[in-house]
Protein backbone atom coordinates (compact mmCIF):
# COMPACT_ATOMS: atom_id res chain seq x y z
CA UNK A 1 0.00 0.00 0.00
CA UNK A 2 1.39 3.41 -0.97
CA UNK A 3 2.09 5.72 1.94
CA UNK A 4 1.05 9.35 1.75
CA UNK A 5 3.74 12.02 1.91
CA UNK A 6 3.34 14.61 4.71
CA UNK A 7 2.10 17.14 2.12
CA UNK A 8 -0.46 14.70 0.69
CA UNK A 9 -1.67 13.85 4.17
CA UNK A 10 -2.06 17.56 4.92
CA UNK A 11 -3.97 18.09 1.67
CA UNK A 12 -6.31 15.21 2.50
CA UNK A 13 -6.96 16.65 5.96
CA UNK A 14 -7.59 20.08 4.42
CA UNK A 15 -10.19 18.67 2.00
CA UNK A 16 -11.88 16.77 4.83
CA UNK A 17 -12.09 19.93 6.89
CA UNK A 18 -13.49 21.83 3.90
CA UNK A 19 -16.33 19.31 3.76
CA UNK A 20 -17.12 20.11 7.40
CA UNK A 21 -16.74 23.89 6.96
CA UNK A 22 -20.43 24.47 6.24
CA UNK A 23 -21.25 23.27 9.75
CA UNK A 24 -18.33 25.11 11.37
CA UNK A 25 -18.44 28.46 13.11
CA UNK A 26 -18.62 31.38 10.67
CA UNK A 27 -18.20 34.15 13.23
CA UNK A 28 -16.27 34.64 16.43
CA UNK A 29 -16.03 37.48 18.92
CA UNK A 30 -13.72 38.87 21.58
CA UNK A 31 -14.67 41.23 24.38
CA UNK A 32 -11.70 43.35 25.41
CA UNK A 33 -11.06 45.67 28.31
CA UNK A 34 -8.64 48.50 27.62
CA UNK A 35 -6.90 50.09 30.60
CA UNK A 36 -9.56 48.75 32.96
CA UNK A 37 -12.38 50.56 31.15
CA UNK A 38 -15.67 49.32 29.78
CA UNK A 39 -15.58 46.14 27.69
CA UNK A 40 -15.59 46.54 23.92
CA UNK A 41 -16.58 43.83 21.45
CA UNK A 42 -14.63 42.73 18.37
CA UNK A 43 -16.65 40.65 15.89
CA UNK A 44 -14.72 38.53 13.39
CA UNK A 45 -16.10 36.97 10.20
CA UNK A 46 -14.25 33.69 9.56
CA UNK A 47 -13.18 32.38 6.14
CA UNK A 48 -14.15 28.83 7.12
CA UNK A 49 -14.45 27.44 3.59
CA UNK A 50 -10.98 28.62 2.57
CA UNK A 51 -9.11 28.16 5.85
CA UNK A 52 -11.01 25.49 7.79
CA UNK A 53 -8.19 24.39 10.09
CA UNK A 54 -7.12 27.90 11.13
CA UNK A 55 -10.76 28.90 11.62
CA UNK A 56 -11.51 25.84 13.74
CA UNK A 57 -8.50 26.61 15.92
CA UNK A 58 -9.49 30.26 16.44
CA UNK A 59 -13.20 29.50 16.95
CA UNK A 60 -12.52 26.84 19.59
CA UNK A 61 -10.05 29.09 21.41
CA UNK A 62 -12.82 31.70 21.49
CA UNK A 63 -15.58 29.29 22.60
CA UNK A 64 -13.42 27.43 25.10
CA UNK A 65 -14.58 24.05 23.75
CA UNK A 66 -11.27 22.44 24.72
CA UNK A 67 -10.95 23.91 28.22
CA UNK A 68 -10.38 21.13 30.75
CA UNK A 69 -12.70 20.80 33.76
CA UNK A 70 -11.35 21.37 37.25
CA UNK A 71 -10.52 18.24 39.25
CA UNK A 72 -10.30 18.78 43.00
CA UNK A 73 -10.03 15.35 44.67
CA UNK A 74 -6.58 14.64 46.13
CA UNK A 75 -6.68 10.97 45.16
CA UNK A 76 -6.80 11.94 41.47
CA UNK A 77 -3.55 13.88 41.61
CA UNK A 78 -1.75 11.39 39.33
CA UNK A 79 -4.51 11.36 36.73
CA UNK A 80 -3.93 13.10 33.41
CA UNK A 81 -6.97 15.36 33.79
CA UNK A 82 -5.67 16.69 37.13
CA UNK A 83 -2.15 17.39 35.86
CA UNK A 84 -3.50 19.01 32.71
CA UNK A 85 -5.20 21.68 34.82
CA UNK A 86 -1.84 23.33 35.37
CA UNK A 87 -1.06 23.63 31.68
CA UNK A 88 -2.17 26.71 29.69
CA UNK A 89 -5.91 26.51 29.12
CA UNK A 90 -7.05 26.48 25.51
CA UNK A 91 -9.01 29.72 25.73
CA UNK A 92 -8.40 33.34 24.85
CA UNK A 93 -10.15 34.51 28.02
CA UNK A 94 -7.69 36.37 30.30
CA UNK A 95 -5.06 36.60 27.54
CA UNK A 96 -3.93 40.01 26.25
CA UNK A 97 -2.99 42.06 23.23
CA UNK A 98 0.74 42.10 23.92
CA UNK A 99 2.04 43.99 20.87
CA UNK A 100 0.94 47.14 19.06
CA UNK A 101 2.74 48.52 16.00
CA UNK A 102 0.84 51.60 14.77
CA UNK A 103 0.16 51.48 11.07
CA UNK A 104 1.04 47.79 10.89
CA UNK A 105 -0.61 45.31 13.33
CA UNK A 106 -2.04 44.69 16.77
CA UNK A 107 -1.14 41.24 18.07
CA UNK A 108 -2.52 38.96 20.79
CA UNK A 109 -3.46 35.41 21.66
CA UNK A 110 -0.40 34.19 23.58
CA UNK A 111 -2.28 31.91 25.99
CA UNK A 112 0.97 30.34 27.24
CA UNK A 113 3.26 33.16 28.37
CA UNK A 114 1.37 36.33 27.50
CA UNK A 115 4.40 38.06 26.01
CA UNK A 116 4.55 36.73 22.45
CA UNK A 117 6.96 33.89 23.24
CA UNK A 118 4.33 31.17 23.72
CA UNK A 119 2.05 29.44 21.25
CA UNK A 120 -0.41 26.54 21.44
CA UNK A 121 -3.29 25.28 19.32
CA UNK A 122 -6.35 23.10 19.85
CA UNK A 123 -4.60 20.46 17.71
CA UNK A 124 -1.52 20.23 19.92
CA UNK A 125 1.50 22.44 20.40
CA UNK A 126 1.26 23.97 16.90
CA UNK A 127 -0.16 22.99 13.51
CA UNK A 128 0.69 23.24 9.84
CA UNK A 129 -1.88 23.86 7.08
CA UNK A 130 0.07 24.47 3.85
CA UNK A 131 -3.07 24.57 1.70
CA UNK A 132 -4.35 27.53 3.74
CA UNK A 133 -1.23 29.68 3.47
CA UNK A 134 -1.91 32.20 0.74
CA UNK A 135 -5.54 31.10 0.32
CA UNK A 136 -6.59 34.64 1.29
CA UNK A 137 -4.17 37.53 0.65
CA UNK A 138 -3.27 39.99 3.38
CA UNK A 139 -4.21 43.01 1.29
CA UNK A 140 -6.39 45.24 3.49
CA UNK A 141 -6.90 46.61 6.99
CA UNK A 142 -8.86 44.55 9.51
CA UNK A 143 -7.69 41.13 8.35
CA UNK A 144 -6.84 38.60 11.06
CA UNK A 145 -4.11 36.01 10.58
CA UNK A 146 -1.93 33.55 12.45
CA UNK A 147 1.16 35.13 14.00
CA UNK A 148 4.04 32.73 13.47
CA UNK A 149 7.80 32.47 13.78
CA UNK A 150 7.78 29.91 10.93
CA UNK A 151 5.06 29.00 8.40
CA UNK A 152 4.58 25.55 9.95
CA UNK A 153 4.11 26.84 13.52
CA UNK A 154 0.54 28.13 13.66
CA UNK A 155 -1.08 28.31 17.06
CA UNK A 156 -3.07 30.63 19.29
CA UNK A 157 -1.27 33.88 18.44
CA UNK A 158 -2.90 36.16 15.88
CA UNK A 159 -2.52 39.65 14.46
CA UNK A 160 -4.92 42.15 12.91
CA UNK A 161 -3.71 44.37 10.08
CA UNK A 162 -3.95 48.17 10.42
CA UNK A 163 -2.69 49.38 7.05
CA UNK A 164 -5.07 49.72 4.11
CA UNK A 165 -2.42 47.83 2.14
CA UNK A 166 -2.48 44.97 4.65
CA UNK A 167 0.77 43.04 5.08
CA UNK A 168 1.55 41.55 1.64
CA UNK A 169 5.09 40.56 2.63
CA UNK A 170 3.53 37.97 4.97
CA UNK A 171 1.51 36.23 2.24
CA UNK A 172 2.53 32.57 2.12
CA UNK A 173 3.91 32.67 5.66
CA UNK A 174 0.81 33.38 7.74
CA UNK A 175 -2.77 32.16 7.31
CA UNK A 176 -5.30 34.94 6.81
CA UNK A 177 -8.44 33.32 8.21
CA UNK A 178 -10.88 36.15 8.90
CA UNK A 179 -11.86 39.80 8.82
CA UNK A 180 -12.85 42.12 11.66
CA UNK A 181 -16.40 43.39 11.16
CA UNK A 182 -16.52 47.01 10.01
CA UNK A 183 -18.49 48.03 13.11
CA UNK A 184 -15.66 46.69 15.32
CA UNK A 185 -12.78 48.53 13.65
CA UNK A 186 -13.14 51.45 16.06
CA UNK A 187 -12.07 49.06 18.84
CA UNK A 188 -9.00 48.02 16.84
CA UNK A 189 -8.17 51.69 16.25
CA UNK A 190 -8.47 52.37 19.98
CA UNK A 191 -6.02 49.54 20.68
CA UNK A 192 -3.68 51.04 18.06
CA UNK A 193 -3.72 54.38 19.91
CA UNK A 194 -2.50 52.94 23.22
CA UNK A 195 0.90 53.95 24.55
CA UNK A 196 3.58 51.30 24.17
CA UNK A 197 7.17 50.75 25.25
CA UNK A 198 10.16 50.46 22.90
CA UNK A 199 9.24 46.83 22.14
CA UNK A 200 5.66 47.66 21.21
CA UNK A 201 4.19 46.31 24.45
CA UNK A 202 1.21 48.32 25.75
CA UNK A 203 1.98 50.20 28.95
CA UNK A 204 -1.42 49.22 30.34
CA UNK A 205 -3.17 45.90 29.90
CA UNK A 206 -5.53 45.18 27.02
CA UNK A 207 -7.28 42.03 28.23
CA UNK A 208 -9.69 39.63 26.53
CA UNK A 209 -12.33 39.15 29.22
CA UNK A 210 -14.82 37.05 27.23
CA UNK A 211 -14.99 35.32 23.85
CA UNK A 212 -17.18 33.03 21.81
CA UNK A 213 -18.04 31.69 18.36
CA UNK A 214 -21.13 30.64 16.43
Amino acid sequence: MRQFTPFEASETMHRSRQCLAAAAASRAWLEVQIRGGATRRIDVDLFASKCPMACENFAKLCSGDNVLPFTAAKDTIQETTFKDQFRPQLSYVRSTFHRVVPGFVVQGGDIVKGNGEGNMSVFGEEFDAPAERGAVPLDAAGLIATAVSAPTQNGSQFFITLSEKGAPHLNGSCICFGRVAKASMDVIKEIERQEVDFEGRPLEDIVIVAAGSK
